[in-house]
């Protein structure tokens, strides 16, 4: 009896110990829905105020070369350093979305202040952790019980008075990683779990917009070396590098990746063809791909080139390493015109008959070449910075540069506008089909109409720096960025209307497609993002 008793309580307990295994996922979801879901996301300091003084991922001369697992901010109010130690002392640091408060301990650095780590659930079930650090509890602010819960905005603590000077050392981690650490790692951060603060939530902000709709992650976070292939169905075809390796990839219209195709040598372009694109590699061959990645008939341009191509005339420019400038014809399959002293091209703008291109130096100057459809070089102007370009309705140029807003005939001539305008390297210019002309300095956007006559100003809060440039659609003007701002003005008013903004970088290029779909393509970074465009502009209509 005593026998069967052990074996039915051995029985009983191993039934027991299952249903709390199976059971342990449902309450850690609910342990965690008990801080509710992240709706929103802010920084932790005010940046108007903090600025990152050291960066992600940069090696530290202070640590044998270790890699900054975070981002450290502080305010520079161009003091003396020693008057400066001070400046940021005592600002409060807040919860950047809902949580629960996993670490807390105003002593854990000890000299260097104390740590918080909060967990965040996102509405897709991920789950992140956010670490403020070099923070204190001196200044009034107590710090919050572990388990507790946050909501987005509340103050944790104060900057805490640490060496060099006081400041914020910020982490996002995506894996289960709730102690302080030391701030500093010897391999990639990014291996270890580690994520781009600025970048996460810049990005979060925006994917939590109603108009948001969906996203194709890429591996290459400096965005795109060559604008995509855009398909008749509107799917995407594209180049991407993983690894050092280059690879070709398609994605549907709504943003999910068909096929890979995994290069052995590097691309430089990729165009539409009936049936599929044209793949350009910098060797100079030419390979057909069809429109499910089956690679077909290859031919030879028989040099090489670099850069992405270039549109213009129904041809696609090249540039090859000894500076001339190359028209393809892809029907042909042949070189149809050469240029000679053709620098890297920063900007362009086709019209019918002509076709005006910014190049750059390595030392920064700038020309502006016009060039004919028959590849005759027009005019070559110099320029202190690079401006901006645009197409008109009638097919005319049209340049906007540090000696002003200038007409371009079809002959290479330029005329001088009364606009009294200034470009420079953030200014972006786009010209209505009825004349008016809007100009973005990279913090006004400014109308006029075909007289010249101002309409309206509206200016942003910061000024907004990266390439530029402004679109005509729908009665609305939309601006893009290289650093990831998407902003919609309504074209009679300059009223607001929508505003977004994802991770960029002010080196990379650019490509934004706004489609008969009602879908607004962009390309910033290592992300290609569709939104709604009647829900991005829902505030004008």
């Amino acid at each position: 009896m005593a026998l069967r008793q052990t074996r039915y309580s051995g029985s009983l307990l191993l039934f027991l110990a299952i249903m709390i295994l199976l059971a342990a996922p449902v309450g850690r979801a609910e342990a965690q829905a008990q801080c509710g879901y992240v709706d929103g996301l802010e920084f932790p300091v005010d940046t108007s105020l903090f600025s990152i003084v050291q960066d992600y991922a940069a090696p530290s001369a202070r640590w044998q070369g270790r890699f900054h697992s975070g981002e450290d901010w502080f305010i520079d109010r161009n003091l003396a350093s020693a008057a400066a130690r001070g400046t940021a002392y005592g600002e409060y640091v807040r919860a950047i979305a809902n949580g629960r408060v996993v670490f807390s301990d105003p002593r854990a650095w000890g000299f260097d202040g104390g740590v918080i780590v909060l967990e965040h659930v996102f509405p897709d079930n991920s789950v992140a952790y956010s670490m403020y650090g070099h923070i204190t509890d001196e200044t009034g602010v107590a710090f919050p019980a572990v388990y507790t819960c946050v909501r987005r905005g509340d103050i944790l603590a104060a900057v805490a008075d640490v060496r060099p000077v006081p400041h914020l050392h910020f982490e996002i981690r995506a894996a289960t990683n709730t102690t302080p650490g030391a701030g500093y790692v010897w391999l990639d951060p990014e291996e270890l779990g580690y994520r781009r603060p600025s970048k996460f939530i810049s990005n979060w902000q925006t994917w939590l917009q109603d108009a948001y709709r969906w996203r194709v992650d890429l591996a290459d976070e400096l965005g795109p070396a060559a604008a995509p292939a855009q398909l008749e169905d509107y799917s995407l075809v594209y180049l991407d590098a993983a690894g050092g390796v280059d690879r070709l990839v398609r994605a549907t219209p709504d943003g999910r990746v068909l096929w890979r195709v995994l290069l052995n040598k590097d691309g430089v372009g990729v165009v539409p063809e009936q049936e599929g694109v044209y793949l350009f590699y910098a060797d100079g061959e030419v390979q057909f791909v069809a429109r499910d990645g089956t690679p077909g008939e290859k031919w030879s341009l028989g040099e090489a080139i670099q850069g992405a191509p270039t549109a213009a005339f129904g041809l696609q420019l090249f540039r090859t390493p000894d500076d001339q400038l190359i028209a393809v014809d892809t029907v042909e399959r042949r070189v149809i015109w050469r240029l000679d002293d053709v620098l890297r091209i920063v900007r362009s703008a086709a019209g019918d008959e002509t076709l005006a291109l910014v190049t750059e130096a390595p030392d920064g100057s700038a020309e502006l070449l016009t060039i004919g459809a028959n590849g005759a070089l027009l005019d070559r102007a110099y320029l202190n910075t690079p401006g901006a370009l645009a197409v008109d309705g009638q097919g005319g140029l049209h340049a906007l540069t540090q000696g002003g807003l200038w007409r371009i005939d079809r002959d290479g001539q330029w005329s001088l506008s009364t606009i009294p305008v200034v470009g420079n390297r953030n200014t972006a210019l786009a010209i209505g089909t009825d004349g008016a002309q809007y100009i973005f300095d990279g913090a006004t956007l400014t109308a006029y109409n075909a007289e010249n006559v101002g309409l309206w100003q509206s200016t942003l809060p910061r000024q907004i720096e990266g390439t530029n440039q402004l679109t005509l659609a729908d009665g609305l003007i939309l601006l893009t960025n290289s650093e990831g701002e998407m902003i919609a003005w309504q074209a009679a008013s300059g009223a607001l209307c929508g505003q977004a903004r994802i991770w960029g970088d002010s080196r990379t290029n650019l490509w934004s497609s706004l489609d008969d779909d009602g879908t607004l393509r962009v390309w910033v970074g290592d992300q290609i993002i569709g939104f709604n465009w009647r829900e991005f502009t829902a505030l004008c209509r």
